[in-house]
């Protein structure tokens, strides 16, 4: 499908995070441009979560800046972060447990709207049609993830596990992101999810979303990513295309009898 967001390009400068002395990342540089998937691996601990974290603003950068098309997202608030195009995921699913899949999808859209509550005045003609619209953009969004249809309208919290991943994703994609942030999507899917999953992040930046997919399953890393970029310790020891990376001595090394062992 033709994407009509035009370029983005999220860039990280240098960035380096401490905590209480302890570098959970440091000079951490590379680009995510829209129409790929860079991915972001490394042991548990390297430091991925924490650079999501910086980038939605839920970490400040302790040096560098992280610049979204020339902007700097450093020092701005989550939902301003938001309303900039920058969506997440969780590595922790973080639904609304009993709201229903419709429902969850609606909030991952009115996050970025200005609108007045569509609650209040619901007899209005233009907030009844704007209910609509969101609604069946809702519907839209989960079928394209694969939540079945008979799930739409039941409780997030007695979901599939599977379900309650790709719903995160729909939850995001509401928001109509330029950057999509993944932390580990592929958590607890069985095989067949995990095809599935690879070929909707595919999908996702063929349509000009700038995917940055932090994930310990090496093989739809190798198979979904046009880049990876590997984290060890907080330092960034290796990018390049998932050939490269593979082959890399450093990456290698850092992986040895580890579960992400390439």
């Amino acid at each position: 499908m033709a994407s009509n967001r035009g370029n983005t390009t999220l860039k990280y400068r240098d960035v380096g995070v401490s905590f209480g002395g302890v570098h959970a990342l440091r000079s951490v540089s590379f680009d995510v441009e829209s129409g790929h998937v860079v991915g972001l691996i490394g042991p548990n601990g390297a430091g991925k979560t924490t650079l999501i974290n910086v980038t939605t603003g839920v970490v400040a950068p302790t040096t560098g800046t992280v610049m979204l098309d020339g902007v700097a997202l450093s020092g701005k608030r989550q939902h301003q972060i938001a309303r900039m195009g920058v969506a997440r995921t969780y590595q922790n699913i973080r639904l609304f447990p009993r709201m229903t899949a419709i429902e969850n999808v609606i909030v991952g859209a009115t996050r970025i709207r200005r609108d007045p509550d569509l609650g209040a005045f619901v007899f209005l003609p233009a907030v009844r049609r704007a209910r609509i619209e969101l609604e069946e953009h809702a519907r839209y969004l989960l079928s394209r993830v694969g939540v079945p249809r008979d799930q739409w309208t039941t409780a997030a919290n007695v979901l599939p596990y599977g379900s309650q991943r790709r719903l995160e994703i729909a939850r995001a994609l509401a928001m109509r992101p330029r950057v999509l942030l993944l932390d580990e999507p592929a958590a607890g899917m069985n095989p067949a999810e995990t095809a599935s999953l690879q070929a909707l992040i595919r999908s996702i930046a063929e349509e000009g979303v700038a995917v940055l997919l932090v994930e310990h399953d090496m093989p739809l890393v190798m198979a979904a990513c046009d880049r990876v970029a590997v984290l060890n310790f907080g330092e960034l020891i290796a990018q390049g295309t998932p050939s490269e990376v593979s082959r890399d001595p450093a990456v290698v090394e850092a992986y040895l009898g580890s579960e992400a062992s390439l």
